[in-house]
């Protein structure tokens, strides 16, 4: 059995948000020092880390390692009607989940298989801590000619363009240096595409101020954005451009 208090729900609520339209089941295993979970979409497209660090915590009642498993959708449900400091318990095969006014309880189901977290081994070519509302505004940018964005790190720069239409056109914009606060380029060009339906979720999310990007040509793309109390990563695979 497990029982904390959450300060706030919404520092969890807001976290795990971007997650909802894109995986469904997820494993939080609560930890001596944190929340701590790994989990993919369905197909295996985004694979994500999340840690709920024990500082958003007003109480933490921990003596052995738990897992819960939920539907991600039920979950944000439950979340989303809670407000405030919030009690957290495990008892059995079942989590509670309770404010001032609400109780809500949820059945834990089957853990999940390996995530990509686990699986994807990569010495990213680039890394690049850039402003989040720069590079969002950019991405949105990019919507208005597909589904897809590429990422460009080219020597201090970093590209975000669109795939070409040949009815419409394209869009091409590349970061301010001053939104760029930190890089970490190899001596060559490298860029990759994804599809905007995976990555708007964690530009729209207002976790943090700043994302960091790691890149290396043609494959998976990692972010990174966290605060004191809570980190979320994403691994995302990348796709074909079309022509």
């Amino acid at each position: 059995m497990f029982e904390a208090t959450i300060e706030d729900i919404a520092t969890m609520r807001s976290s795990l948000e971007p997650l909802n339209k894109i995986i469904y089941t997820v494993t939080i295993k609560v930890l001596s020092d944190k929340f701590h979970m790994l989990a993919d979409s369905d197909a295996k497209h985004v694979g994500v880390e999340w840690i709920l660090e024990r500082l958003a915590f007003s109480e933490y009642r921990f003596d052995k390692e738990v897992e819960m498993t939920f539907d991600l959708p039920k979950l944000m449900e439950v979340l989303k009607r809670l407000e405030g400091k919030v009690k957290i318990k495990t008892d059995g095969n079942r989590a509670w989940f309770s404010d001032e006014f609400r109780i809500f309880n949820l059945g834990l189901i089957a853990e999940k298989e390996a995530s990509l977290f686990e699986m994807v081994k990569i010495d990213w070519e680039s890394k690049t801590d850039i402003v989040t509302k720069s590079l969002k505004q950019f991405v949105d940018d990019t919507l208005l000619f597909g589904d897809t964005v590429t990422f460009i790190a080219d020597f201090g720069k970093f590209g975000v363009n669109s795939r070409n239409d040949e009815s419409y056109g394209n869009s091409k914009a590349e970061i301010p240096k001053g939104d760029i606060l930190l890089t970490n380029l190899t001596n060559k060009k490298v860029q990759s595409t994804f599809g905007t339906d995976y990555i708007k979720p964690f530009l729209d999310s207002g976790i943090s101020n700043v994302i960091t990007v790691n890149l290396s040509q043609d494959s998976p793309l990692k972010i990174e954005m966290k605060t004191d109390k809570v980190k979320l990563s994403a691994i995302i695979c990348p796709r074909v451009a079309e022509d």
